[in-house]
């Protein structure tokens, strides 16, 4: 898949970060990351850091964040489409939080979980997809 265009790409996980990356044309880089800090005030000895709500939360939390920064972004015109690679399992939640805005500007979605490739893996995979 070529990225003629200037274009960020998304590459999440299954809900609590994502890194961005700018490309164009043979322009490949990492330009931004988005997470959720997940400090936790413990309210007693055995608050459970995993419960479904608190995972919920965090989720929905990121989605908000990324969502934000993605806005920002092609605001400021620093790319006109965009480019998601998210787990199959997390496509869905993800598109149901993005604005208008920003999923008018998705060009492809590969869902597939690329969160631990390196900058090189990730470019030489969207080349070949």
């Amino acid at each position: 898949m070529p990225i003629l265009k200037p274009t960020i790409v998304i590459v999440a996980d299954s809900g609590s970060s994502a890194k961005l990356f700018y490309a164009d044309n043979d322009e490949f880089r990492h330009i931004g990351d988005v997470f959720v800090d997940i400090t936790f005030e413990q309210s007693g000895a055995h608050a459970d850091l995993h419960s479904k709500p608190w995972e919920e939360a965090n989720r929905l939390k990121f989605y908000h964040q990324l969502n934000e920064e993605l806005q920002t972004r092609l605001q400021n015109k620093e790319a006109e489409e965009l480019v998601v690679c998210v787990p199959h399992e997390g496509k869905n939640e993800l598109e149901e939080h993005l604005t208008t805005d920003v999923e008018t500007r998705i060009v492809k979605i590969v869902p597939k979980n690329l969160h631990k490739l390196s900058t090189t893996e990730l470019r030489e995979y969207l080349e070949n997809a």
